[in-house]
């Protein structure tokens, strides 16, 4: 679809300019010599809702060697109006971007004159339509119904112009030539809307594509309706089933529907690893319960981005685009190569940061942490934010990353003011949420608010993981109204951090037995990175559609289905052990799938969404089997993926496998 082309424009037009062209991230912040105002670049890229937008223009040189001077008015796309794009087969930056302004003046809403025309920077000319007091600025290429770029934020002020947000993109025609027979309504511009009326025609019912119809993060946007039965018997069975056949291990299980209500938490079993020495977990004893510590590794990295998010992005302190070099000025400037590493590329494993050995306890790095005198930032400053130690340029390579967290999480300490990312985490996330056991004072793991291993260092509880997933599956609110992460927020955590990057060392980049779903897994030879990486979110392959998690080293994974249901698995215990336990569990959830469902509609009307409706459609008849995954599959030059049931009787480990490692 559209959406996707446009963003896979974008992420090359990112990487290229981040990976080669020096100078864009200080424009992006730079303030026009009037202090007390925002320049149009600095609104655009601090303003959630614009968050597409500001890429594009970090993409087009125009707007940099242009809009730094003189006057401009901007038709500002918000980023449902990307979402909702109608264009096919255009050069995104020529042909759409330079259509949405005007050189040299500002035009307020007031200013705008209906049905006259306005010569744009690409040097066509847009037209201002209204239907009442409501204003449309069009294009010939709006003539598809419900395509009309209505004006949603009139008159936004900035230092050189005005700025006015729409809900669709302004579109240029977009063939040679076209035919007169179209101008039905006699109004000489070359449209059927009826002297402007843009009201479209009563919408009939479609059938969705197979596309749309699994990619339920995108149904919001596409205003479908989604309607969820889960079989909740189905999903407790599986989870006694798996902790009897792993001799009792406690696992404790929250889910939530597709409103994010819980509507089930149990722990089964009582055995556990707890965590002891640095890196490393006790001996198997019983008395696990949800409430029992864990050592969340990378179960971490999710955090971390919500705490990026939360309280830099959604605060209007940064942005995720924003080179790291501007607030590193001690260790940094624009010259250097690390220093164009964006927070995006950190959260995202792309960032070409150096990974230090943590399991070497004289890696100098590790040392420095351990060094009471030295303090945080001169250890990162010394040894991470250095061209001579990166892996790769910025933006180019998919590879594991933990340390570029630490990084991340110093830049944040210096956005926000606070005085350690420990209490920024307090602050944003498990204040408000109640987390209270929930912290990066983690002794197991040598991780202190002051000193925290970003990507891998928080300690947490079952049940307290719960909680914060439900935010997640509740698109960043808790159920009370509270917003901890705005809903953009929560769609670029589930949105391709690095798409074009070439494949380094990711997390399943070597084939694991045992890891996946019914539909893929790794012996299969699919690298995770193929599947997708988010923003500290794995993306996975379910037996219905695409969903969202990660995993930790020793256990505990979350989960969300967008507008389905989601939940939090939790125990404990060492590295071999955690991963048999892993593909038990992604078990747990593909019968809970198989055994539940789920309808989509794309009707807009108001009624409450009778099943029977010709307009719903179930999803996944045939799990694996619809069709969903097979470009993914074609363009590795594998077999379609199949409902592979026989793999998954012990999920790969021989029985005395399990025996030995689990159960004695």
């Amino acid at each position: 679809m559209i959406f996707n082309r446009i963003i896979a424009t974008l992420a090359i037009f990112n990487l290229g300019i981040i990976g080669g062209k020096a100078g864009i991230g200080s424009s992006l912040a730079a303030k026009d010599s009037n202090d007390d105002c925002l320049s149009m670049t600095d609104y655009i890229c601090s303003s959630y809702e614009y968050s597409t937008l500001c890429n594009v223009l970090a993409s087009d040189g125009f707007m940099y060697d242009d809009l730094s001077s003189g006057k401009w008015t901007l038709f500002a796309p918000t980023d449902a109006a990307f979402d909702a794009g109608q264009s096919k087969n255009i050069d995104l930056v020529d042909k759409i971007i330079q259509f949405h302004f005007i050189k040299g003046k500002s035009v307020s809403f007031d200013e705008l004159i209906c049905t006259e025309r306005l010569e744009m920077a690409s040097k066509k000319d847009s037209r201002t339509k209204c239907q009442g007091k409501k204003k449309y600025q069009t294009g010939k290429g709006n003539r598809e119904v419900g395509t009309m770029p209505l004006i949603v934020a009139p008159d936004i002020v900035v230092c050189n112009g005005i700025i006015h947000g729409v809900d669709h993109l302004l579109l240029p025609s977009l063939s040679s030539s076209t035919s007169s027979s179209n101008d039905n309504d006699n109004d000489n511009d070359n449209d059927n809307d009826y002297n402007g009326d843009p009201t479209p025609a009563p919408r009939t019912v479609e059938l969705i594509s197979k596309t749309d119809k699994y990619e339920s993060l995108m149904w919001g946007s596409r205003k479908y309706k989604g309607n969820t039965t889960l079989n909740i018997d189905a999903f407790d069975q599986a989870l006694q089933q798996t902790s009897s056949s792993l001799c009792d291990w406690g696992i404790t299980a929250t889910l939530f529907d597709q409103n994010s209500e819980q509507v089930f938490q149990k722990t089964v079993g009582t055995n556990y690893k707890p965590p002891s020495e640095y890196l490393q977990q006790g001996d198997k004893q019983d008395g696990w319960t949800g409430d029992t510590t864990l050592t969340l590794y990378s179960n971490s990295k999710i955090v971390a981005a919500a705490v990026y998010l939360a309280s830099v992005v959604d605060t209007g302190l940064g942005f995720l685009d924003e080179p790291i070099y501007s607030t590193f000025p001690e260790y940094l400037s624009i010259d250097d190569t690390i220093g164009r590493a964006t927070p995006r590329m950190i959260l995202s494993h792309s960032s070409g940061i150096v990974e230090p050995n943590r399991y070497n306890l004289t890696d100098p790095y590790y040392v420095c942490l351990d060094d009471k005198a030295k303090e945080f930032s001169d250890c990162i400053g010394e040894f991470l934010l250095t061209d001579k130690t990166m892996s790769s340029v910025p933006g180019t390579v998919l590879a594991y990353n933990n340390a570029a967290f630490d990084v991340l999480a110093e830049l944040v300490v210096r956005k926000t003011g606070l005085d350690n990312y420990g209490e920024v985490l307090q602050k944003y996330i498990t204040g408000p949420i109640g987390m209270d056991s929930t912290t990066y004072d983690c002794p197991p793991v040598k991780s202190t608010s002051k000193k925290p291993h970003g990507a891998w260092g928080v300690c947490s509880t079952a049940h307290e993981m719960a909680k914060f997933v439900q935010v997640l599956g509740n698109k960043g609110k808790m159920l009370d109204g509270t917003q901890i992460l705005r809903e953009e927020s929560v769609h670029q955590l589930f949105s391709s951090g690095a798409p074009g990057t070439a494949v380094g060392t990711v997390p399943g980049g070597a084939p694991q037995i045992g890891f996946g779903t019914r539909c893929y897994r790794m012996t299969s030879g699919i690298p995770n990175a193929v599947v997708g990486y988010g923003l500290g979110t794995m993306f996975f392959l379910g037996t219905k559609g695409h969903f969202f998690g990660h995993l930790g080293s020793t256990g505990g994974m979350w989960f969300v289905f967008p507008g389905k249901f989601s939940a939090y698995v939790g125990w404990t215990t060492d590295v071999a052990t955690a991963q048999i336990i892993y593909s038990f569990v992604i078990e747990i959830l593909s019968k809970l799938e198989l055994a539940s469902t789920f309808m989509v509609s794309s009707n807009t009307d108001e009624s409450d969404g009778d099943i029977n409706n010709s307009g719903w459609e179930e999803i996944g008849k045939e799990p694996c089997g619809d069709g969903i995954y097979n470009d993914l599959y074609g363009s590795l030059g594998l077999p379609g993926p199949s409902l592979s049931a026989e793999y998954f009787v012990n999920f790969g480990f021989p029985e005395e496998v399990v025996a030995e490692t689990i159960c004695e």
